[in-house]
């Protein structure tokens, strides 16, 4: 009974059916109508496996319930078309997975592909020893590999597509009946431990029988040649005749007596009795195991891609994202600079994704930046630069923040500070190849020296 009721229920739980447990009595209720016409009324329907329960069918092998469900199984072999339907609510869900830091989600559109799986739903039947043992798998295939399948909990729609290429269901129901066999070893060992020790059993029984009644055919044989021949050698002993006479009398009594066992005719009577006994023994216990596709169901469920522009305080990006709502897989988002996962986005004002760990300011501006665009730094005092604010020096080639760097008073160009040297008479700037000697014997900036040589003349002119 309790396998009946294993039986039962896994049935009902595979139709899609609800199943409520009231004391012993199981109410099985939103069942197929291909269903309710089997058992020629609608549900629900209240089914015990407890045989003093009262208010309830129950459930036997010969029950209306039970005869349904073995005509159902049998007429169910088909191909089905079904979807997973994720439509509803998905696009909010995605809003709430994705955490935003500095930046807002200001538009989001999707897309979607279908992906398939196939499910396949076979009913193993084991019959031995007048019994029938019945078992229901649902083997789940996608992508030519066996997955966990459960579609409890989903909205599931008739399929309304029309799939072209099918090709591949050939090569899934190979790969799920190999599963399929490969689950049913167990029950196999099982039940094959206990028919070999039932055999055992049932041939040492007919193995003594048979040899009880080869036995039987004439009695013992070695015990019956032992009289004959002790009554022979009392004749040759004795002389009285009258002896003699009642000798021979019982020895031929027990020579008439005697049926050989050895006889042809009988033997082989006995032996093929035997033989046939054994075999009829094994046929007994042995176990026919049948595997029958009940339903092909090819599912399809949507892949969405979702388009998501993003809007920071000075810069915007999209970004598109890919979610498989029946695994509850969303692509993930990456640094840019480092390529870690990001547990919440982040946009510098170059709309470039960046963790906490990679993002910074410029030294010059104070916009927030990546560690990519902040790949500059003056080389005098080492601070970071973004590509507006570093500047270059044609003196050094080096890159230098705005706050190093200085007029040539000589040229005119813009030079670091590192490439300058500061003249003491006029206090501006300029390069070492440009200072010269004074009058006086100091160095100082060509400018300078020009000046003192244009004094220089006007005095001598305003003396002559």
């Amino acid at each position: 009974m309790e396998k009946l009721k294993e039986f039962t229920l896994d049935f009902f739980n595979k139709l899609g059916a609800n199943i409520t447990k009231k004391n012993e009595v199981y109410i099985i209720s939103n069942v197929t109508k291909s269903f309710e016409d089997l058992v020629g009324s609608p549900g629900p329907y209240p089914i015990t496996f407890d045989p003093n329960t009262t208010g309830a069918e129950l459930l036997t092998h010969t029950s209306n319930i039970f005869r349904s469900i073995n005509r159902y199984l049998e007429n169910s072999g088909k191909t089905t078309l079904i979807k997973i339907d994720f439509d509803s609510g998905i696009t909010d869900k995605i809003k709430s997975q994705i955490k935003l830091k500095n930046c807002e989600i200001e538009n989001i559109t999707r897309q979607h592909k279908n992906n398939f799986f196939s499910r396949f739903s076979f009913l193993t039947t084991f019959q031995y020893l007048n019994k029938k043992e019945q078992i229901l798998s649902e083997i789940y295939i996608h992508e030519g590999k066996i997955v966990s399948g459960d579609l409890t909990g989903y909205k599931i729609l008739e399929g309304e597509k029309r799939i072209e290429d099918t090709n591949f269901l050939k090569e899934d129901y190979n790969i799920a009946k190999e599963k399929v066999q490969e689950l049913t070893i167990q029950k196999t060992e099982e039940i094959s431990k206990t028919l070999e020790a039932n055999l055992e059993s049932e041939t040492k029984d007919i193995e003594e029988h048979y040899e009880h009644l080869l036995n039987e055919l004439g009695g013992d044989l070695t015990v019956q040649l032992a009289k004959i021949n002790s009554l022979d050698l009392e004749i040759r002993v004795t002389d009285d005749e009258d002896e003699k006479a009642e000798l021979k009398s019982k020895i031929e009594r027990l020579r008439k007596g005697l049926i050989k066992k050895g006889d042809d005719e009988a033997k082989s009577r006995v032996m093929k009795e035997k033989a046939f006994s054994i075999n009829n023994a094994k046929q007994k216990n042995s176990l026919n195991i049948s595997n029958k596709i009940l339903n092909t169901t090819l599912i399809y469920y949507p892949i969405f891609q979702f388009k998501l522009y993003i809007k920071g305080d000075r810069s915007k990006r999209f970004i598109e994202v890919n979610y498989n709502p029946l695994t509850k897989e969303m692509d993930k988002l990456k640094c840019e600079t480092c390529d870690m996962a990001l547990p919440e986005i982040q946009l510098d004002e170059a709309g470039h994704l960046t963790c906490s760990n990679c993002i910074g300011h410029c030294s010059e501006c104070g916009k927030v930046y990546c560690d990519k665009c902040l790949s500059k730094s003056c080389h005098v005092c080492g601070r970071p630069l973004c590509k507006t604010c570093s500047q270059v020096c044609f003196g050094c080639g080096k890159y230098t923040c705005g706050t190093h760097m200085r007029s040539d008073c000589v040229t005119g160009e813009e030079r670091c500070t590192m490439c300058l040297r500061a003249c003491l008479r006029c206090h501006g700037v300029t390069e070492e190849k440009y200072f010269k000697e004074a009058l006086d014997g100091s160095k100082v900036c060509q400018k300078c020296i020009a000046e003192e040589k244009r004094n220089k003349v006007m005095k001598n002119l305003f003396e002559n």
